[in-house]
C-alpha cells in the first residue's frame, strides 16, 4: 500500500520552459487508510508573463483572479517539496510530457530543493481497458468514463 500524491496544474503558456503555474491542485491520498487531503489554489508573483487570451479562455483565469487570489509561489512550492517527503509517488496525467517539467523549472526559479519521488504517469503506466479508446482526461467537455 502507498501514499499518492495527484498533482495538476494550470500556467501561463503551454510550453514548460517558459509557462509560469497558475493554479494548482495537490491530492494526498493514503492507499491503507483511504483517507484523502487536498490543496489547491492560485499562484501569482509579480514577475508572471502576461496571459493570452487564449490562455485564459482555457483556463478561465484572469490576471485579476490571480493578483486577488494568487499565493507566492516559493511558499506554495515548498509545502508541496516537504509533503512530498512523506509520499511513496507522484501521480500525474501527462506529467512527464508537462507538469513535471513545468514543477522543476518553477523549483529552480524559487531555490525550493524538490525530493527525489517516483512518478507514476496515468497517462502512459497505468493499464487501460480495451473499451477506452481515449487517454485523454476530457473528451468533448465531458470525463471520458474509466472503465
Amino acid at each position: 500500500m502507498a501514499k499518492l500524491l495527484l498533482l495538476d496544474f494550470e500556467a501561463t503558456d503551454l510550453d514548460t520552459k517558459t509557462a509560469r503555474i497558475t493554479e494548482y491542485c495537490f491530492h494526498v491520498w493514503d492507499t491503507v487508510s483511504g483517507e484523502s487531503r487536498e490543496t489547491s489554489g492560485y499562484l501569482y508573483d509579480s514577475t508572471y508573463p502576461v496571459l493570452s487570451k487564449e490562455i485564459q479562455e482555457l483556463t478561465r483565469i484572469t490576471p485579476e483572479l490571480l493578483m486577488e487570489k494568487g499565493q507566492n509561489p516559493a511558499a506554495v512550492l515548498d509545502r508541496l517539496a516537504q509533503t512530498m517527503v512523506h509520499m511513496d509517488f507522484l501521480v500525474g496525467h501527462n506529467i512527464f510530457g508537462y507538469d513535471l517539467p513545468l514543477l522543476l523549472s518553477e523549483c529552480k526559479r524559487h531555490t525550493v530543493v524538490f525530493p527525489k519521488v517516483k512518478v507514476v504517469d496515468s497517462m502512459t503506466d497505468l493499464p487501460f481497458g480495451p473499451r477506452i479508446k481515449s487517454r485523454r482526461l476530457m473528451s468533448g467537455g465531458r470525463l471520458v468514463p474509466s472503465s
